[in-house]
């Protein structure tokens, strides 16, 4: 009987195993998915900036299509994002030209939770430019809707919807094919002429063997004050890669980013 009862549960144990190997085999997994688009590029950054360009420090222009009647395109990849905070639902493009600030309003309810996570740095994107605005908001050339800031018309952040039917991907994040510009302090107060900020505006910067003045005593700016101060001497940390901004200098706007 005990025989009888260990052959049975050795039995019952072989068979468990198959249909276990069995159930292992029959699991799929998903396929990874790779976005891929046919769109390209017609016009590049430098070109979109000098035909949309002016000296206002705010102001909003209906984006048209080019000279052969096409909607414009641009295309280039994907430089910052809104992954570490500093950067407010906007993301970066860079081509071989330039770069430029696409700005969007962030919605889960809309398939946008989060530029970062469906966006990411490193990856190749092409964005129809027609229909959307172009212009500045407080000094920064950026894409996207018409809006005003006190009766002034500015260019906002575009609803989400609007953006994801504007933009593509293609391939998945290469962060190499990036070109990261590495500049002084003095080199970037010195970038004043609209060349200078149609060129260096919305770039990758990094600026080697800085450290903050005052760093961790002060806040990242005094009360009343939309600028922090950085100093090269003594090199005391490096500036890990950031986006130049209005006129590429270390100063931040200070108006609330609910008024944009």
């Amino acid at each position: 009987m005990k025989i009888y009862k260990s052959m049975l549960a050795a039995l019952t144990l072989a068979v468990s195993s198959v249909a276990l190997t069995g159930c292992d085999e029959d699991l799929a997994v998903p396929p990874l998915s790779i976005p891929s688009t046919d769109v390209r590029a017609n016009m590049t950054i430098a070109e979109f900036k000098a035909k949309y360009w002016s000296g206002e420090n705010n102001y909003c222009t209906l984006v048209g299509q080019n000279d052969n009647g096409e909607d414009i395109i641009l295309g280039g990849r994907i430089i910052a994002s809104d992954e570490g905070g500093n950067i407010y639902q906007n993301l970066m493009l860079q081509d071989e030209t330039g770069a430029i600030t696409i700005a969007t309003l962030t919605s889960s309810n809309d398939g946008l939770s989060d530029l970062n996570t469906q966006y990411k740095v490193g990856e190749e994107m092409y964005i129809n430019a027609t229909g959307l605005y172009a212009g500045k908001y407080a000094g920064l050339f950026q894409i996207g809707t018409a809006g005003d800031y006190n009766g002034t018309p500015q260019t906002s952040k575009m609803p989400a919807t609007e953006f994801l039917s504007h933009t593509f991907l293609n391939g998945l994040p290469q962060p190499s094919k990036l070109t990261v510009i590495d500049m002084t302090i003095p080199e970037i107060n010195a970038l004043n002429s609209v060349e200078d900020q149609q060129k260096y505006q919305s770039q990758l910067i990094r600026i080697n063997d800085v450290s903050w003045i005052g760093g961790g005593e002060l806040n990242w700016g005094e009360t009343g004050s939309s600028s922090a101060v950085i100093s090269s001497m003594p090199p005391a940390t490096v500036c890990s890669c950031a986006t130049a901004t209005n006129r590429t200098s270390a100063t931040r706007s200070s108006r609330p980013a609910t008024e944009r």
